[in-house]
């Protein structure tokens, strides 16, 4: 079998976990690379970091991690467009937000950001 590389392919070879580790995992590695159609440079410092135990995965918090995330992305997305936006207050005010709409519902204390200088 050998490998083609062409425009017509789709995108094989991201980054993806390691599921194996030693040996067979670098064998495994190193024969699907030739059948990759992206640049392995490009994410390739990410998964000798994952390898080597250098970056920790960490799972989606909980609770509320997706509404949490749309909280952030909104606070950066109008620092990003408005240019008269005050960093500390949107998210402070997001913070305030999320805790009464999502954290309060559930039970859960207020943290730090939500409750400093109310």
């Amino acid at each position: 079998m050998k490998p083609k590389k062409s425009e017509d392919n789709p995108a094989i070879g991201g980054p993806f976990l390691p599921l194996y580790v030693g040996d067979y995992q670098k064998a495994r590695s190193d024969f699907e690379k030739s059948y990759y159609t992206l640049p392995y440079d490009n994410y390739s410092a990410f998964l000798d970091a994952i390898s080597a135990g250098k970056v920790k995965l960490q799972v989606e918090p909980t609770p509320a991690g997706q509404e949490y995330y749309q909280a952030v992305a909104s606070v950066v997305s109008s620092i990003l467009t408005d240019q008269s936006a005050d960093p500390a207050a949107s998210l402070k005010a997001a913070a305030q937000t999320f805790q009464t709409t999502q954290l309060d519902r559930l039970g859960l204390p207020a943290t730090a950001a939500a409750t400093a200088s109310k």
